[in-house]
């Protein structure tokens, strides 16, 4: 008789299979966005367009490649930190995130459409 329990297994393969389910569930979700509007609403409110996409992990990710810029760019300024420096590094930081957001949310978009595709074939 063997010692090997096959529900562990069966519990692993379902579990498996359930979190599989769910990113292809997550894909066609993300698939169906209209990208004229997440890019309208990524231009306009950054936050909003991942709010409209669902990619709370990309938002984090972008957002806080911008939080360690402006701060390192802030730590370099050291003593000779400016208001009008704070002002233009706030400014260019919305700029370039407003410009980042809607091309990848509507890259996410376009690459959730492709990965559909795949699925049906």
């Amino acid at each position: 008789m063997s010692d090997h329990n096959p529900e562990p297994q069966k519990m692993i393969e379902e579990l498996e299979q359930h979190l599989h389910n769910q990113e292809i569930a997550n894909t066609l979700k993300l698939s169906k966005k209209n990208i004229g509007t997440a890019i309208f609403i990524s231009i306009l409110f950054p936050i909003v367009g991942y709010i409209y996409t669902g990619r709370w992990k990309a938002f984090g990710i972008t957002f806080s490649s911008f939080v360690a810029v402006f701060t390192l760019c802030i730590l370099a300024q050291g003593n000779r930190l400016t208001e009008k420096f704070q002002d233009d590094l706030t400014t260019s930081g919305a700029v370039i995130f407003s410009i980042i957001a809607p091309i990848d949310n509507a890259s996410a978009i376009k690459r959730a459409r492709e990965k559909i595709e795949q699925f049906k074939k």
